[in-house]
């Protein structure tokens, strides 16, 4: 029997594959190699922007439906959360994982004059090459307030398209609103609990649901945009992790809000934004200080549903306003000459 082993086409996993190959080799087996292309290797977006499991999600659909009988991965593409359907069978042993600086003239870091610079496709390497000073913490500032402005907005944007683009006028008892007695519909001020809002629901009420007024293809298009809306922030398998059910909009909106451990979530930048104030703060950033410091608190000490009971829309539009202001107090006290 012919082992077919599957991999990436890039040099890089074709060697590891091949290592593997050899050694099954080594101990009898016949192997072949079978190149699949992931969404990973078809895109050119930057890894950062792509989410997890872009570049394993193809091998393993081949391994479910039998296109090949192993896969092999670089460990640091797999997600965390494990795959049921697959075994992880072996770990070879690691090589050397340190980084390796590739420079003209076969200069060694230490021998690269002052000013060089160095090209990297990872932040992970970037923060890792700079002085951290305080140039390095500007930028990290800078990075962590913009990444919370682009989680808000896209929270802001995508909770507001299930309200229009596909629900229309039945979407109030499900997000926002919640049956009254007699049926009335009763509005939260806001996107609050959701009633049936899962991909699945073991209920009674939840079957009935399913099966009666298209809200069938209602549960199918909620779990197509609700993970999409994690994976395009690299959410979806910690979702999944800290969760473990089915996806829920309040959920989302809480993992993406205030949960410290998200790294793209509101709170997480926040936090990222205050420590590295810290180090570059002076008499003159007292109020920024402040401001940064009220902002983060009212995410660590928030609860989802009193922002949902109050409004989605409205929190979000209110602290996109207080990010905007602490970069201007963070321009106005760092990066504007003071008046003699």
């Amino acid at each position: 029997m012919t082992l077919r082993i599957g991999t990436r086409p890039s040099a890089l996993a074709m060697a590891q594959t091949g290592i593997v190959a050899d050694r099954l080799r080594a101990a009898g087996h016949d192997v072949e190699l079978v190149e699949i292309r992931t969404s990973g290797d078809l895109s050119s977006a930057p890894v950062i922007e792509l989410g997890v499991g872009v570049f394993v999600s193809a091998l393993r659909e081949a391994l479910v439906n039998g296109t090949v009988d192993v896969a092999v991965h670089s460990y640091k593409d797999l997600p965390t959360a494990p795959d049921p359907r697959l075994t992880l069978a072996a770990v070879p042993l690691r090589e050397d994982p340190r980084d390796a600086l590739v420079a003209r003239d076969g200069k060694v870091l230490g021998e690269l004059p002052n000013g060089s610079r160095i090209g990297t496709g990872s932040p992970r390497r970037t923060v890792g090459t700079m002085l951290q000073d305080e140039a390095f913490h500007f930028l990290r500032i800078g990075s962590f307030l913009e990444r919370a402005d682009n989680t808000a907005r896209l929270l802001d944007v995508k909770f507001h398209a299930v309200e229009t683009e596909f629900f229309g006028a039945g979407l109030g008892p499900r997000i926002g609103q919640s049956q009254g007695a007699g049926g009335q519909v009763q509005s939260l001020g806001g996107m609050t609990q959701s009633q049936g809002f899962t991909t699945a629901d073991s209920s009674a009420e939840g079957s009935a649901a399913a099966n009666g007024n298209g809200n069938g293809r209602d549960i199918e298009y909620d779990f197509y945009h609700w993970s999409a809306i994690l994976r395009s922030v690299s959410g979806f398998e910690v979702y999944r992790k800290v969760y473990r059910n089915v996806i829920r909009p309040e959920k989302v909106a809480e993992l993406l809000i205030l949960r410290a451990d998200m790294p793209r979530s509101l709170a997480a930048c926040m936090h990222e934004v205050m420590s590295n104030l810290h180090f570059v703060a002076n008499e003159q950033s007292k109020d920024t200080l402040r401001l940064a410091g009220r902002l983060r608190a009212d995410l660590q000490y928030g609860r989802i549903d009193e922002i949902l009971a109050t409004g989605l829309h409205a929190f979000l539009t209110q602290f996109l306003e207080r990010v905007n202001t602490l970069g201007v107090g963070i321009s106005r006290d760092f990066l504007v000459p003071v008046a003699a």
